[in-house]
């Protein structure tokens, strides 16, 4: 008798091992399917965006490259932090020199620590010297060597006033600053983080952006020094110049589609806006400074560039999500089916879309702030995380903290463009007007408008040579020009530009 051709456990096995192949086979045709209709959902995406005038791809962001000539940065003394000096070869580089941009943040770094005599956020102001006293103390009894040569330098000395040891600081970095501000007149000022047209996106994440990022505020702490050592010398004009120099500066930190960019151009705002309010409350400018000071503020708009910013970030997203997969720095999506990759990638670019860009008026400037209470469900269900939907519950709470100190950057400059109108206006009247729309006669053309709620900044009276100037803030109501000492923009109620310095301060 013959044996069978094969036993019952072989039957089941090749039983088994075909119901297998078949489940692979489907499984492996219905990746093919939803790969196929995701392909075609991308590519739709995509078209639909770009009959908006929306460009998905990151090298459409990157500012058009200005000429080294005109370039703030370019100036010999920056240069080689900014990759526009020769490198070894002779030949210029494309980067720039870290080893460049610690010497020079090595060269001001003690302007740091110098005690600020006041902010325009508390609206309260100290004597200068009171503040000079408090940092010299500090400065002479440390042994740190981290400040530099320009330090060392001043622990030789026999101490002095506390005036003398600050000149003395600010007389070791005079050719430098004076490069800087002549500099400063230059049209452009452009940081390069690529070399188009072929830009890996990993250059972005790992290059020198934020060792340049802090090259730049170095000099702008001792910028900040001089302006009020000039101040309370009685040399505004110099002051003035400091403050431009200042601004100038901030132009370059916000000149990459960025938000890390962006965040510091903010801050050297604020910087600058504090100098000035300094400068108000002791009637200190001329009517030719105030007007410098409105017409640059006026220049220069954050809800705009936030705008670039927001648009920046998405193309950074996509190729980070690998839309462009030779340049994805995110390398486990190089294994996700493109199914995956495609979804993710839609949902990112409509979430960008629903929750930043149709919240921004650039035009106002202003800005629709969050409120997920009243959030309609087809925008609330990006915050749900699901397998299409993994990157943008990742950075949207990120990216979402950020509008508010972009209504808080821009409430600071129209703030402080209708300060300075206001100034003029009492250098001519010897008082302040009754209401705002007094200064559009030889002031200002058209009044700023509060970015949080695009209605007309809120202003009062309170006598010939005292006013409240503010905004409502991030709740959007009305607190009547009430302020707090919290830290936080959301908790400071309204944004109060006082005229000058309370009492309880003097």
């Amino acid at each position: 008798m013959k044996p069978p051709l094969c036993s019952g456990h072989t039957k089941w096995l090749l039983r088994i091992v075909f119901a297998a192949a078949v489940l692979v086979t489907l499984l492996a045709l219905v990746v093919a399917v939803e790969n196929y209709r995701a392909k075609r959902a991308w590519l739709a995406c995509k078209q639909e965006s770009e009959a908006k005038g929306e460009n998905l791809d990151w090298e459409s962001v990157l500012p058009k490259a200005v000429p080294d000539d005109g370039n703030f940065l370019a100036t010999p003394v920056l240069a080689g932090c900014f990759g526009f000096a020769p490198g070894p070869n002779g030949t210029r580089q494309d980067l720039g020199d870290t080893n460049a941009c610690a010497q020079l943040a090595s060269r001001f770094s003690w302007a740091g620590g110098l005690p600020s005599p006041g902010n325009w956020r508390s609206g309260k102001a100290r004597p200068f010297a009171e503040s000079l006293a408090e940092w010299q103390s500090e400065i002479r009894s440390t042994n740190s060597t981290a400040h530099g040569e320009s330090l060392a330098a001043l622990r030789a000395r026999p101490a002095g006033s506390p005036t003398d040891d600050l000149r003395f600081l600010l007389a070791q970095s005079k050719a430098v600053l004076d490069e800087i501000r002549v500099a400063a007149r230059r049209p452009y000022a452009q940081i390069k983080i690529t070399s188009p047209p072929k830009v890996d996106i990993r250059e972005v994440v790992g290059g020198p952006l934020l060792s340049q990022l802090a090259t730049l505020s170095s000099p702008l702490f001792v910028l900040r020094a001089s302006c009020w050592m000039e101040l309370a010398g009685g040399n505004p004009e110099a002051a003035c110049a400091d403050i431009m120099t200042m601004l100038k500066l901030s132009d370059a930190a916000g000149s990459q589609p960025l938000l890390i960019a962006l965040l510091v151009k903010i801050s050297m705002i604020d910087l600058a806006a504090d100098s000035l309010w300094l400068g108000l409350t002791e009637h200190r400018w001329k009517d030719a400074q105030l007007a410098r000071f409105e017409e640059r503020l006026s220049q220069i708009n954050v809800v705009a560039d936030y705008e670039r910013c927001i648009r920046g970030e998405r193309a950074f997203s996509l190729a980070t999500l690998g839309a462009y997969p030779e340049r994805a720095s995110w390398r486990s999506v190089r294994f996700w089916p493109r199914a995956m990759t495609y979804r993710n990638q839609i949902n990112l670019v409509r979430a960008y879309q629903a929750f930043f860009l149709d919240r921004i008026d650039p035009e106002g400037p202003a800005i629709r702030l969050p409120n997920p209470a009243t959030e309609p469900p087809e925008v609330s269900r990006f915050r749900a995380r699901s397998l299409y939907n993994l990157f943008v519950p990742a950075v949207l709470p990120a990216i979402e903290k950020t509008m508010g100190k972009i209504a808080y950057s821009q409430a600071t400059i129209s703030l402080a463009r209708v300060a300075c109108a206001l100034e003029r206006y009492r250098l001519i009247n010897n008082r302040y007007p009754e209401k705002l729309a007094d200064l559009a006669s030889g002031f200002l053309a058209r009044i700023p408008s509060d970015p949080v709620t695009g209605e007309p900044l809120k202003y009062r009276l309170n006598a010939a040579d005292q006013y409240t100037l503010y905004s409502v803030g991030l709740d959007g109501e009305d607190d009547g020009g009430q302020t707090s000492d919290k830290r936080t923009i959301k908790d400071r109620l309204d944004w109060v530009w006082q005229s000058r310095a309370t009492e309880a301060a003097r």
